[in-house]
C-alpha cells in the first residue's frame, strides 16, 4: 500500500487536489452570512488575535500555536495575497 502525497495535512488521505480547488471548496463553506459567523467564532478560539505565549507553560503555548496555525491556513486559503499586499486577490477565479 503507498501513501498519498499530501502537502500540509500530516499524510491523512489524498486531500482535496489543487489550490483552486482547494479555495473553491472553502470559499463554498465560508462565504456566506453563517460561515461568516463560524469564521469569526474559530478566529476567537483558535488566538487569530490574542497572544499563544502562556508564561511557563511551553506545553499549552505550543497547543494555543497549534490552533493558531489551523485559523492561519483557512484564512490563507481564502484569501491567498501575502500579508500587506495590496493586490486583489484570486480567490474567487
Amino acid at each position: 500500500m503507498t501513501t498519498p502525497e499530501v502537502s500540509g495535512d500530516a499524510g491523512r488521505g489524498p486531500g482535496i487536489g489543487d489550490e483552486r480547488e482547494r479555495r473553491r471548496l472553502y470559499a463554498a463553506v465560508f462565504d456566506s452570512p453563517d460561515g461568516v459567523r463560524v469564521l469569526d467564532d474559530l478566529g476567537r478560539a483558535c488566538f487569530a488575535a490574542a497572544p499563544t505565549y502562556v508564561r511557563g507553560d511551553a506545553v499549552e503555548s505550543a497547543r494555543r500555536e497549534g490552533m493558531r496555525a489551523v485559523w492561519l491556513r483557512i484564512g490563507g486559503i481564502l484569501d491567498p495575497r501575502p500579508r500587506g499586499s495590496d493586490a486583489p486577490s484570486d480567490a474567487g477565479r
